[in-house]
């Protein structure tokens, strides 16, 4: 399934206006859609050694917080922003979430929808060999450079 869907259902969910679990919701569908396109599109580009190395077997195996360090620690200017990007959208769905005592409104749930929107229309126009650059930098520089076998 193309993460993307889930950015309807956010959508869905933003619009319906029902109640606050509905507002929760759509920023956590939000970020969702970002984080499987992301973390689906990491695990393509990452070399073998590296998933290896990281005991990353399938996509499954990449969490929230590594991915993110992937994009943001990957020498790559482009990809920086989408890890940034994806860790502001991470808090916002750890929030609503999480923590009941915060109070999610419309206004919360279309912002993260407008964030999760820009994320995935900026990601359109970022090549995947910088993509690629970005997680293989990254794993470079924790497990050396392995003659080719990425």
């Amino acid at each position: 399934m193309d993460g993307r869907l889930f950015l309807g259902t956010a959508h869905f969910l933003q619009n319906n206006r029902a109640d606050e679990a509905a507002y929760r919701s759509a920023i956590s569908r939000a970020y969702y859609a970002c984080f499987i396109v992301l973390r689906d599109l990491a695990f393509s580009v990452c070399g073998s050694e590296y998933r290896r190395r990281e005991g990353i077997r399938n996509e499954r195996n990449i969490g929230h917080t590594s991915l993110q360090r992937y994009l943001k620690n990957g020498q790559v200017e482009s990809v920086e922003q989408l890890g940034e990007d994806l860790a502001s959208l991470y808090g916002s769905r750890i929030d609503a979430d999480y923590n009941m005592r915060q109070t999610m409104t419309e206004e919360d749930a279309r912002q993260a929808v407008e964030e999760a929107e820009a994320l995935l229309n900026s990601l359109s126009n970022i090549p995947e060999e910088e993509i690629k650059a970005a997680v293989n930098n990254y794993l470079q520089t924790i497990y050396g450079n392995h003659e080719g076998k990425q």
